[in-house]
């Protein structure tokens, strides 16, 4: 049972990463470099990035995706690094 489990969240890792850079940029990031991932038997998979936004040059964020049903879903991200003063919210 186990690792019936373990196979399906090794295939959403691989599914995840394939599609990560698209849905970054969607969301309006980029990936600066790939962190690393974690397994869940719930959602089949964590898969973390280091980012950069074109409206905050000076931050660093840190967030993952993980495959939920047809979707890839956004966790985080957050500062963890750098300067986001005079960065606009959306209601501006």
């Amino acid at each position: 049972m186990i690792l019936l489990g373990l196979t399906g969240c090794a295939r959403n890792v691989s599914y995840v990463k394939s599609h990560a850079d698209a849905r970054w940029k969607e969301l309006g990031y980029q990936v600066v470099s790939y962190e690393g991932y974690n397994w869940s038997l719930l959602c089949g998979g964590d898969v973390w990035y280091s980012l950069k936004r074109a409206d905050s040059p000076g931050a660093l964020y840190s967030g993952y995706l993980c495959k939920w049903g047809d979707e890839l879903q956004l966790y985080g991200p957050r500062v963890v690094s750098g300067d986001i003063r005079g960065l606009k919210s959306n209601d501006e």
